[in-house]
Parts: structure tokens; sequence; C-alpha cells
């Protein structure tokens, strides 16, 4: 019995941890307030002719940090820093035909199976800063995206749950397996696109 209530317990903690709203807040900055730390690795992509630089701090509900967001030929790029500066990830926006196959048929099938419509608003390939690598291997990785499978995908996907409306970001692996999400509060997704 009582390992029927902790399982009980715990399959109701991650479906809430799995639910969490994300309300998140950019204030644009100027490149001069950005962490050095942040600048010096963002020195990286100079080569690749960015465009378009925006710099923002951000807060969402879990954390606090910095953001770049710039494009390089037709993608467009995210890198995401702590409040120190310390690289978190590098996202670039790509189209939802355009992922792996196989990933994508599985996320096809999620969506199908988990709500009655679905809108696929934005795709982003997500590469993490991983413990066991230099923020240089993670810019290698990201910056030759077509060769290399992301850590994540991430998608903003506006669904339609029994009768109501909402809007998620939603993260699957690189198989396209599920892995969490987040319901996105409306006052925040306007910061959200790019």
């Amino acid at each position: 019995m009582k390992k029927l209530i902790f399982i009980l317990f715990f399959l109701i903690s991650l479906s809430t941890i799995a639910q969490q709203k994300k309300s998140e807040k950019e204030e644009r900055i100027s490149k001069e307030e950005m962490p050095q730390k942040a600048l010096l690795f963002l020195r990286n992509f100079e080569n690749n002719k960015t465009k378009k630089n925006r710099f923002y701090f951000e807060i969402d509900s879990e954390k606090k940090g910095y953001e770049a967001k710039f494009k390089i030929a037709s993608f467009l790029y995210s890198v995401e820093f702590g409040e120190k500066g310390n690289l978190q990830d590098i996202e670039i926006v790509k189209d939802f035909d355009s992922i792996n196959p196989l990933a994508k048929k599985t996320i096809q099938t999620y969506f199908k199976e988990n709500y009655a419509k679905f809108n696929v608003e934005k795709v982003q390939l997500q590469f993490k800063k991983q413990r066991t690598e230099t923020e240089k291997e993670t810019y290698n990785r990201a910056i030759n995206h077509r060769r290399n499978k992301p850590d994540y995908y991430e998608f903003i996907v506006k669904v339609k749950i029994q009768k109501e409306r909402k809007r998620l970001e939603i993260l699957f692996d690189s198989s396209g397996n599920f892995k969490k999400q987040r319901e996105i509060a409306e006052s925040s997704y306007d910061y959200f696109m790019y």
C-alpha cells in the first residue's frame, strides 16, 4: 500500500512539473550590458557575418540570464547565458519539415495522440552546453547543425485540449521523444517570438 501511495504521489508530482507555466520577460539591453564572459564567447560567431544583433536580459519562472539573438545566412540564432555569462545553450530556428524525418514522425504522433488540434508555430534546434564539453565544442556542434543532431527540439505549439486553447513550449529529445512541457503565459508570448 505504501508503494502504491508513493507511486501515485510521484506521478502527480511529475505531471505537475511537466505542466508548469512559462512566464518569460525579455528586456532589450545594449551590448555593453552583457556579461564580459558572454561577449567573449560571442566572438566565435564574428567570422560568420552575423546580422540583426540584439541583446536581452531575461527573467522567466525558472531563472534569470542573458540572451543574444542574431541571424547568420538564413538562420536565426539565440544564444542563452546564465547570470554570470556562462553558456547555457544555442538555439536555431528551423522549419518543422526540415528536422530529422524519424524525429518528426515521432513528434507528429505525439501531437495527434495528445491534442484534438495543434498548430506548430516555432521549432528550434537546441544545443545545450554539456558538462563534458567546452563552450567551443558546443559552438562547433551548433554552427554545424546540418551535420549534427541537436540535443533537443523545442516547439512552440498552439493546441486545443478539450475545449480550451493553449500555447505550449514542448521539449523533445533528438529522437523525438517527449521530455517536458510548459504552458506559455499569454503576456510573455510576444517576447518569445524572435
